[in-house]
């Protein structure tokens, strides 16, 4: 069809529902979205609609990840203003694309723009800016990063289509003005489990009807990605391979506004920016007058359809690692846009008021506001550009003004200093490391007293703030986050330093002396000579997790070093692994050539079994571990996230096999199978413990067990038909009955409130929960509930009596925390309970707590 006969077709179209008394064309009587009432548009001939191509109208159906590849792939080969990349995979194999839509002019030389832009984005370059008349906007649109608000794909398919494919005037300046990237699927594991679920539960025709079980997704849902996170809460943390890779295309573009599009309770109506309060300090003034231009554009043309919407009041710009806070962290004008629907709505939703909605308009909706960001964008262009500029050029004079000036890590046997590195450098920020050894004063510890000297070992890093990602590297990096507000969206504390367990400094001038680039590869240590007697590997957490996991796998049989030793002038601490060689020579060698080779791991290499100090190392008081053999529960009952946490970190990290059993089916689970039981965080353990479940779980535990209980199931066994003897009751006498006005109330709740906060966690140095770490850790909680102490070996972790590092908590909630219990084990006959207050895992960024999990997961099973 030409465009003459197309748009007469529309035009009688619109003149029939004129007459009909209908002031829009009918839904289906075009083949897009009006971006505006009454506005009638071309479009080039041989570019399909997505109706065109698919055969389905977008919103009668959730269209499939196959076919929102299909059709981006059908219109990059059939429009010239079309290019698509594929930059990564999913877990499950499904592969994430963007789109970049412009004019062929721009896309022919779409690396020139790319390297503009990153010119643009560093102020050290001395880029003339006169240059940006001629230099286009680049915009980056985020569709559907949590799977089931499923109509932001819908929306994306048509904003795609239209920038193709319009002849609109209006259109045609955008694609002259700026380089639209759309990612229009950024979680498509979540996403095909909401739309498979949905279209397998649903009726041929839609019902509104929220009590039908379509509308009501079984557990997890389809928010999350395959492992169970919320990519959404991940964009600092890059624990998720989709973040990975998304993050590694954004800061070779560094937009100049970035859109994350999500959905929201189906009995709301629209959200966009200005964000709420609280804000993070580290945005300038600018970023939020961006945020409100961009609102009044939306509001505008909202205005125009007559469509419901708000600002302010619910999602705010604090915790670092959203879609809207990260890019614009970096300078972008990050938002966040939310449309009523989500998981819940379906096709059609009937709301309490008796108003239905429909995924159709919900992504015309999206779509809209999708249009007047661009045309807001690309009117104010290089206004935009000039401030992003500016916002680069700030955090380098900022950095070079305000204290502290760096941050310092040491280099640590851990290579959780290292692991904090490349996490910084994988988002942009620029980090640097000593050349030799030195020592260096005035660094302020970021918990505990001031050193005269600190020593910083070769390869230490040093991340000065004077850089274009400062404003970020502060954010993520900073003790406390500036906090002017009582009530939070997330949580309230994050920094780096405390939740991965490195040992970090604040420096009020920068250091001296010679550094280079980080990550420079240090000398790989030597492959060990072959050992006559024993091999002794120190235990530094993760990694001689993953190296004991491997070494069990080929059957090589392992020891735990109980007490210290000394060699000669090699010590090695509790938790190292001894591997005697006598009867297994072959196997050994072989394992520790394949652990070299994969990791360049240090290990001594000993020809006798003779310790100068200590106990030697085939005492008894050194025992044999026995492989882990793993059950962790899942489904109904348990937090998705805290089951995907141990999931990925199990599976992906560790290389390690388990069973992974659904909660209502403890009863039949055959226990002797397995000599570790993990239950992440949930409240579905105490109705099990119900009827024969607990004698079950005790007589396993007495025959040797090891049950592993995280927040909400460790607090889930105790009681009078629990398991455990430990208890978080407290004493608190009650108020007397007192009248309370509801601003009274609501103070009261605020602080109450423990919005995620870091505490300060002693432990015991010489339990083997412990080995390898610190004698001081830091935990998250999102609650002050603990422990009480029993004065028993089993108190193994304790809150200091002032244990609050960060975050926003009342004086009255610390006292109810402090000096009590974080992590406890009790021993049960032959076998161990172990009961964590807080989950160690938390979002997979938590660190800092992985080597205790992993101390219970394997250091506690002995033959």
């Amino acid at each position: 069809m030409n465009p003459s006969t197309r748009t007469t077709r529309t035009l009688l179209l619109l003149a029939l529902s004129l007459l009909l008394g209908s002031t829009t064309i009918p839904a289906h009587a075009q083949e897009s979205f009006p971006r505006q009432p009454g506005v009638v548009e071309e479009f080039v001939d041989g570019v399909p609609s997505p109706e065109a191509h698919l055969g389905v109208a977008i919103g009668d159906r959730f269209t499939p990840h196959h076919d929102v590849l299909r059709y981006c792939q059908e219109l990059a080969r059939r429009s010239p203003r079309v290019r698509i990349q594929q930059y990564g995979r999913t877990p499950e194999g499904r592969e994430l694309i963007l789109l970049f839509i412009s004019t062929p002019e721009n896309l022919a030389r779409l690396d020139t723009i790319r390297s503009t832009q990153q010119s643009l984005a560093d102020p050290r370059t001395g880029f003339d800016l006169d240059q940006l008349s001629s230099h286009p906007g680049v915009v980056w649109l985020s569709y559907n990063v949590h799977g089931n608000e499923a109509a932001c794909t819908e929306a994306a398919l048509q904003v795609a289509y239209h920038l193709a494919a319009s002849q609109h005037p209006e259109v045609a300046t955008l694609r002259n003005s700026l380089v639209t990237i759309i990612d229009p699927l950024l979680n498509p594991d979540g996403r095909e489990r909401y739309v498979h679920g949905y279209h397998s539960r649903a009726p041929l025709v839609a019902n509104p009807d929220g009590n039908g079980r379509e509308h009501r997704e079984p557990w997890p849902g389809g928010r999350s990605n395959h492992y169970y996170f919320d990519l959404n809460r991940d964009w600092a943390w890059l624990s998720q391979p989709e973040t990975r890779a998304r993050i590694a295309q954004y800061i070779q573009w560094q937009p100049l506004v970035h859109v994350d599009f999500h959905e929201m309770s189906a009995e709301s109506s629209y959200f966009f920016f200005p964000a709420s309060a609280p804000i993070n300090s580290n945005y300038p003034a600018h970023t939020l007058r961006w945020g409100e231009r961009f609102g009044r554009g939306n509001a505008a043309m909202f205005d125009r359809w007559g469509w419901e919407y708000y600002t302010t009041e619910t999602f705010d710009l604090f915790y670092p690692a959203y879609g809207d806070s990260w890019p614009s962290l970096h300078g972008a004008i990050g938002m966040t846009y939310e449309q009523a629907g989500s998981g819940r709505a379906g096709l059609r939703y009937r709301r309490r008021d008796g108003e239905e909605i429909t995924l159709r308009e919900r992504a015309h909706h999206h779509f809209v506001s999708s249009f007047s960001t661009l045309n807001t964008a690309a009117t104010q262009k290089e206004f935009l550009q000039r401030s992003f500029h500016e916002f680069r050029k700030g955090a380098i004079d900022l950095g070079s003004e305000k204290s502290p000036r760096e941050y310092v890590f040491p280099r640590d046997r851990s290579g959780r200093a290292e692991e904090l590195a490349r996490l910084l450098v994988a988002q942009g920020v620029e980090v640097m490391q000593t050349k030799g050894n030195r020592s260096v004063t005035g660094l302020e510890p970021f918990f505990g007293e001031a050193e005269e000297s600190v020593f910083l070992p070769a390869g230490s890093f040093v991340v000065s703030l004077a850089q274009p990602a400062g404003r970020l590297a502060r954010a993520l990096l900073e003790p406390q986050a500036e906090i002017t507000e009582k009530r939070f969206y997330d949580v309230s504390a994050w920094s780096l330093p405390f939740s991965m367990g490195v040992a970090a400094y604040q420096a009020k001038s920068t250091i001296d002396g010679a550094l280079e680039p980080a990550l420079t590869p240090l000398p790989r240590a030597a492959r060990p000579a072959p050992a006559e007697y024993a091999y002794v590997i120190p235990w530094t957490g993760a990694r001689s997790a993953r190296w004991l996991a491997r070494l069990q796998k080929l059957d090589v049989r392992v020891r735990l070093l109980m007490h210290p030793i000394r060699v000669g002038t090699t010590e090695v601490g509790r938790g190292g692994l001894v591997i005697l060689t006598r009867g297994q020579e072959d196997k050994v060698e072989t394992a520790i050539d394949a652990l070299w080779s994969e990791d360049g791991f240090t290990a001594l290499a000993l020809g006798s079994g003779w310790t100068d100090e200590g106990y030697e190392l085939a005492s008894d008081s050194h025992p044999k571990i026995a492989p882990a053999r793993i059950a962790v529960a899942t489904g109904s009952g348990i937090q998705s996230g805290s089951f995907g946490a141990v999931w990925s970190l199990l599976e992906r990290e560790i290389g390690q096999p388990f069973c992974a059993f659904d909660l209502d089916d403890l009863g039949s689970l055959d226990l002797d199978d397995y000599n570790v039981l993990i239950l992440p965080h949930g409240r579905g353990i105490r109705g099990e413990l119900s009827g024969g479940g607990r004698d079950r779980l005790d007589r396993w535990l007495r025959d040797g067990g090891h049950l592993i209980a995280i927040e909400g199931s460790a607090f889930g066994l105790e009681g009078e038909k629990g398991l455990t003897r430990y208890s978080s009751d407290r004493d608190d006498p009650s108020e007397a009955t007192v009248r309370r006005t509801l601003e009274e109330l609501r103070k009261r709740r605020e602080l109450g409130n423990v919005p995620g906060n870091i505490f300060s966690v002693d432990m015991d140095p010489e339990h083997p929960l412990s080995f390898g770490m610190p004698r001081t850790i830091y935990a998250f909680m999102d609650s002050v509930r603990s422990f009480e102490v029993r004065g028993s070996g089993g108190d193994v972790g304790m809150f200091t009596e002032e244990p609050d590092v960060s975050g926003m908590i009342s004086e009255e909630n610390v006292a109810k925390i402090g000096g009590r219990v974080y992590l406890a084990q009790e021993r049960r006959g032959r076998g161990r309970i172990t009961l964590f207050a807080g989950d160690p895992n938390f979002r997979g960024f938590w660190r800092g707590l992985t080597p205790i999990f992993l101390n219970a997961v394997y250091l506690q099973n002995r033959y």
